[in-house]
């Protein structure tokens, strides 16, 4: 089991101040992408494989999110696959061109795929 331990620096910046919860559910993109049929990385279930289609709106630095680095680079067509979520909306495992990352639940909530059937 993963750790419920989300230490995301870009996401959550530790000289920030504490800034309300981004609502992403309900930002227009959000919305569109779930009436195209797409899912969020958030929303996969472990072993659940999505191929990225896009990245909605974002209170994230859009660079952090298609740079190689913390994150791999969501972009399109990109194949994840879900290896573990933890509890409370802390970090996803993910695996992508073989590499597994850890990332914010911030991030997975943003990233909307296509799923993959097995």
């Amino acid at each position: 089991m993963m750790e419920n331990n989300d230490q995301c620096n870009t996401c959550i910046p530790s000289d920030a101040p504490e800034a309300p919860a981004f609502d992403y559910i309900n930002t227009p993109g959000a919305r569109a992408a779930r009436e195209a049929g797409l899912i969020n990385i958030a929303d996969l279930e472990p072993k659940g494989r999505g191929r990225v289609v896009q990245i909605s709106e974002t209170d994230h630095d859009l660079a952090h999110l298609v740079t190689e680095g913390h994150n791999p680079a969501f972009v399109p067509g990109l194949e994840v696959t879900v290896l573990a979520k933890s509890p409370n909306n802390g970090p996803v495992l993910i695996q992508a061109d073989g590499t597994v990352y850890d990332i914010c639940n911030d991030v997975a909530c943003v990233v909307w795929v296509e799923k993959v059937v097995q």
